[in-house]
């Protein structure tokens, strides 16, 4: 007896987001996704309609993953500074490989910018969550004294959001563990 369709679709989508993530949108092909999910071409045709569908619901996953895993970091510190640390310096705690790999998101608002409305939602969605993640952050670390009182939140939030996508570009870049590290320590030392 086959494994449940649904089990075989989240198999198939896993293995897609490793070759976009990978590869990025335009550097796949259909082909390689059908190869790569495991799946003849009428299955992937009558499933998931394209390539682009794929891409779409795969980014929205990759989006909620890292959501999940960095709002687990939130919720570990008692610091809202310590949270913000945390969050810009996760990328130099990964495993080299998926360091090597950068952000999805990020490879997709290069590639896409805003071109196509969908992927664009998406990555807009993905970068008001942190902006406003960063900005109750901010608002608690002033509270407590963790920061200078005369930090803009709002300015401040879009400057992390924007040094979290930099941090995944230079570790794409090659950049090592210790030197984002280093970028993130300067960006945190600058709001005391």
């Amino acid at each position: 007896m086959g494994r449940p369709k649904e089990f075989e679709r989240e198999s198939a989508l896993a293995s897609a987001k490793k070759v976009f993530w990978r590869q990025g949108y335009k550097g796949t092909t259909t082909d390689d996704l059908r190869l790569a999910m495991g799946i003849g071409r009428q299955s992937f045709y009558d499933t998931f309609k394209s390539k682009r569908e794929v891409f779409l619901e795969v980014l929205d996953r990759y989006n909620s993953d890292r959501a999940a895993r960095l709002s687990g970091i939130v919720q570990s510190h008692e610091s809202a500074l310590k949270v913000v640390a945390a969050v810009l310096t996760d990328v130099s705690e990964e495993d080299a490989e998926t360091r090597a790999l950068g952000c999805l998101g990020i490879s997709s608002i290069c590639e896409f910018g805003t071109s196509d409305a969908k992927v664009s939602d998406a990555s807009q969605r993905a970068g008001v969550y942190w902006v406003k993640t960063f900005e109750r952050l901010l608002a608690e670390a002033k509270a407590a004294g963790e920061i200078r009182r005369s930090v803009d939140e709002k300015a401040t939030a879009l400057y992390l959001q924007a040094l979290l996508g930099g941090l995944r570009v230079a570790a794409r870049g090659g950049t090592k563990p210790k030197g984002l590290r280093e970028i993130a320590r300067v960006a945190i030392e600058g709001l005391k």
